[in-house]
């Protein structure tokens, strides 16, 4: 008996997995945390956390190598830069200041190593000078699409000392294996850090129950395996 409601609440669990959705990347909710690799089954991610700069005289190239599992996506960072550094060891992008603020310009080409119709972008940064935090980046269409953003993390939207993280989400994608496409971020403000960049990539679940359906499924198993109970109960009195 226990192992039969044991086999049963497996069943369950698998079938509610199957429901569950990962389309946006988790995040720590921590200030000076970083996005971290964190991920599910069937989501694949490219993580840029350390950065570095080539050499005098202006303009600058930067450069990262991402972390990835390669399961979904790959990908590659490259960003122009008229001043900055990278800050902090190469844990950061720092734009600098002056009369003209420094943009970023960072590309971020992608490939498909499977199809995927949800990709999100993440962007951890500190406030700029002047101006809303989330009016600061723009972000370039995928697949003729506008990215929905969201406030990830929110440490303390008003400081320019504080990391919040912003993401952009787009869904209904058509992206095919070995597919390429860039992802181009502009900016234009002072005194901006960017820790860390995080893309994810995967498929969407058209409907996920809601909590009553997850009953109505277990209770379904429940009372499927009652009535095999009874039937090799008959079996066994005939």
């Amino acid at each position: 008996m226990k192992s039969s409601l044991l086999s049963r609440a497996a069943i369950a669990a698998l079938i509610l997995a199957g429901f569950a959705t990962a389309a946006r990347a988790t995040t720590n909710g921590v200030n000076q945390a970083p996005l971290g690799t964190t991920t599910t089954p069937g989501v694949g991610y490219a993580f840029f956390e350390d950065f570095t700069r080539s050499a005098a005289p202006a303009p600058y190239n930067f450069f990262s190598t991402a972390e990835t599992d390669a399961d979904v996506i790959t990908a590659t960072f490259a960003s122009t830069m008229a001043g900055g550094s990278a800050a902090g060891g190469g844990l950061r992008i720092y734009s600098g200041s002056g009369p003209t603020p420094n943009a970023f310009n960072i590309t971020l080409s992608v490939t498909a190593v499977q199809d995927f119709s949800v990709f999100s972008l993440q962007i951890k940064h500190t406030a700029p000078s002047s101006g809303n935090w989330a009016d600061f980046f723009t972000i370039s269409t995928i697949d003729g699409q506008a990215g929905v953003q969201s406030l990830v993390s929110n440490s303390n939207e008003g400081s320019q000392l504080d990391f919040n993280i912003y993401q952009w989400t787009w869904t209904g994608l058509d992206i095919d294996a070995s597919e390429s496409f860039n992802i181009t971020i502009t900016s234009n403000a002072d005194h901006v850090s960017v820790d860390n960049i995080r893309l994810d990539a995967g498929f969407a679940v058209s409907a996920v129950p809601e909590p009553s359906a997850y009953a109505a499924i277990f209770g379904g198993l429940v009372l499927a395996g009652a009535v095999l109970r009874r039937r090799r109960t008959a079996k066994v009195a005939v």
